[in-house]
């Protein structure tokens, strides 16, 4: 479950319960371009040059990789797909999850900022650095877009 962030209106971030027991490998956001006109390349690219880490996405769904594009995982005769009776009307396309291709295409951003040994000032530094963005969303786009 996700819910709009009150300090940084386009991004929404997960909710946890009371005293939740987590091992973040990334934070992971959802990026809301419509709130500052920025695409969430220019976003993270911004955020980026204020030298905070942010990323686009993060996996390309599975089924849009190699091994299943050419239903081929040992040897040359497709194996082990052709073992499927089916693999004929199996297509693995784009389109076939499309949340999840809009959601890594568009709208995931993900950042580090978890590792230790960040401090409570690095996470307020990157809040700042956030905010920076937003404030001159305008001029940023205008400046990336050349």
């Amino acid at each position: 479950m996700v819910l709009s962030n009150p300090i940084i209106p386009n991004l929404y971030t997960a909710i946890y319960v009371q005293n939740p027991e987590h091992v973040y490998y990334f934070y992971v956001m959802k990026y809301d371009k419509s709130v500052t006109g920025l695409s969430r390349e220019h976003f993270v690219e911004a955020v980026n040059a204020e030298g905070y880490y942010l990323r686009s996405g993060y996996l390309r769904p599975i089924y849009l990789e190699p091994i299943f594009q050419q239903k081929i995982c040992f040897g040359k005769n497709g194996y082990p797909f052709v073992l499927n009776s089916r693999n004929d009307e199996i297509k693995y396309q784009k389109g076939l999850c499309p949340v999840a291709e809009r959601l890594n295409d568009e709208e995931v951003i993900l950042t580090n900022i978890i590792y230790p040994p960040l401090t409570t000032d690095d996470m307020d530094g990157f809040v700042r650095a956030i905010k920076k963005v937003i404030l001159y969303a305008k001029e940023i786009q205008t400046y990336l877009s050349k």
